[in-house]
């Protein structure tokens, strides 16, 4: 897809009712007026055009089941066969040959992942920004630059140069780095604005933002926690830059998400699309299992969250399922396996986080690791566990600080003897006593468990840092381009950009410094393993 043509926005059905319940008093029609038409002066009202926009922006950071428009089929293929697998999250639990959690591409699934973002967040970005700045909205653009930072670094966390910087100029895909670079500049203004916004008590585009409902402060620490996540993102590969932004957010006064009550997530009644892929999928019983990685962390370290994350099997234990199997009798593997505890009868449970508040504890305990700043490692790492404990309304978070039991193994429940004993001997107890690796380990590995089931994060986390320790893929279907120890380092760009956009992703290609496949590092993926 060529992104030089914008996209035009349109007014959804949603945006329609919602005029109809805001009334027509304040709006002077004329002979002129079609009234089954929506105009630019009723858009005008309230911020209805920017809202809109903004709306779907935040509808799109995670694929989320919107009447007829999106549907969690599309989840599927753009996050959670991919991003989620290579997390070790979740697993295709059909089996098969040939497919993205063995290592082998579908076109139509990459495409999915890197177009919804395109469609759903950068061209309703364009549209919002152009309107609030004209309209001389300040804090309105500044909002819908955090907005489209939090969603868009995904995406060029999965594939690395885009069209980004220049978007809406020229199709020329962006070097990762001048990308990051940008995303800072971009965060850097959005708090220098909303700042002295929140500070004056007043709200911000109320009845358009799920996720706050118009709050600013609780935007400002967002964004603030938003800016140390890819600061650190950053340190193997500009470590002056990184500790420059993690340092603005450390000093900045109004602090960091940090508690249940600001944690980011999608209000409106939405809730988790792998709730639809466990158990309406797949002919009604799911085609999405528990990845035997985070299952076997969680039950051999005797982690109480188990219970919120996953359902124990008959046996009475937790087990999970190795990425990448395969067989053609799928029933006694999903049968010996755990589902998700999150169902369609506890979907309110299941919220829709864009932002945990035990991540902010954990980035900043390893930014005091790193650079001394910002508090004490350890006292940080162990209020993100408490933190994450607290959000799933789990109970335990002192005894399972105490625990020294390690990662263990992996026993495999079925006949096709994929066990696996882990390496790793971190125990969610801290130890002053190891050195930095050894603590980082702890500090990622405890994030790499809050941040479920956020694929995206998850996978993006343990490229950097090379924890935690996940278990490889059983079949690995990359011809070579994939080391299975190494595991998945980005996404191919798709297909269509080689059709419609072939000048831009050549410059995507020579800026990604290696072949366009999925073994190939990005920008930020420099330490060594």
């Amino acid at each position: 897809m060529n992104f030089n043509k914008i996209f035009k926005g349109t007014l959804s059905a949603a945006c329609i009712a919602s005029m109809a319940v805001m009334g027509t008093s304040c709006i002077d029609y004329n002979d002129n007026v079609n009234p089954n038409e929506v105009t630019d002066d009723m858009m005008e009202q309230d911020n209805l055009k920017t809202g809109a926009k903004l709306r779907q922006m935040l509808k799109r950071i995670v694929l989320v089941r919107d009447g007829d428009a999106i549907l969690d089929s599309d989840y599927q293929i753009a996050q959670n066969l991919t991003h989620d697998a290579y997390a070790g999250y979740t697993t295709q639990s059909l089996g098969g040959t040939g497919n993205h959690n063995q290592y082998s591409w579908n076109d139509q699934w990459v495409r999915s992942t890197y177009n919804f973002a395109y469609t759903g967040i950068m061209s309703a970005w364009n549209d919002l920004n152009r309107d609030a700045t004209a309209a001389g909205q300040s804090e309105i653009r500044a909002l819908g630059n955090v907005v489209k930072v939090l969603g868009m670094h995904r995406i060029a966390d999965s594939f690395g140069p885009l069209n980004y910087c220049t978007f809406g100029v020229d199709g020329n895909f962006n070097p990762l780095e001048d990308i990051y670079k940008q995303f800072f500049a971009e965060l850097d203004e959005a708090i220098d604005l909303l700042t002295p916004y929140a500070n004056s008590g007043s709200s911000l585009m109320s009845d358009y933002d799920i996720v706050y409902g118009g709050n600013v402060t609780n935007w400002v620490k967002l964004a603030n926690t938003l800016r140390l996540r890819l600061a650190l993102r950053v340190a193997y590969a500009d470590e002056a830059l990184a500790k420059a932004e993690a340092q603005k957010s450390i000093d900045h006064p109004m602090g960091f998400v940090d508690s249940k009550s600001n944690y980011a997530k999608l209000g409106g009644g939405y809730y988790h699309p792998i709730v639809t892929l466990a158990y309406e999928f797949g002919g009604g019983d799911g085609d999405c299992q528990p990845s035997a990685s985070i299952v076997s962390y969680m039950a051999n370290m005797n982690d109480g969250r188990i219970s919120k994350y996953f359902k124990a099997c008959e046996d009475g234990k937790y087990h999970g399922i190795r990425i990448g199997y395969e067989t053609g009798n799928v029933t006694p593997i999903r049968q010996a396996a755990s589902k998700f505890a999150m169902d369609e009868k506890t979907s309110e449970k299941a919220p829709v986080v864009l932002m945990h508040a035990a991540e902010s504890y954990f980035l900043r305990a390893e930014a005091a690791l790193r650079w001394g700043m910002g508090g004490d490692p350890q006292s940080l790492y162990e209020q993100g566990v408490r933190a994450s404990f607290d959000e799933l309304d789990a109970s335990g978070a002192d005894a399972y600080l105490a625990e020294t039991s390690t990662p263990g193994a992996y026993d495999d429940p079925t006949t096709l003897g994929n066990s696996y004993t882990f390496k790793s001997t971190t125990t969610p107890k801290w130890d002053n006593g190891a050195d930095f690796e050894g603590k980082l380990e702890r500090i990622i590995t405890q994030k790499w468990i809050a941040l479920y089931p956020d694929g995206f994060e998850g996978w993006t986390e343990y490229r950097r840092t090379g924890y935690p320790e996940l278990i490889p893929v059983v079949n690995n279907r990359s011809n070579g381009t994939i080391d299975t120890e190494l595991q998945v380092r980005r996404m191919p760009f798709p297909d269509t950009e080689y059709n419609n956009n072939p000048e831009g992703v050549a410059a995507g290609v020579a800026a990604l410094g290696g072949p366009d496949n999925g073994g190939t590092k990005l920008w930020w993926d420099k330490k060594a393993r």
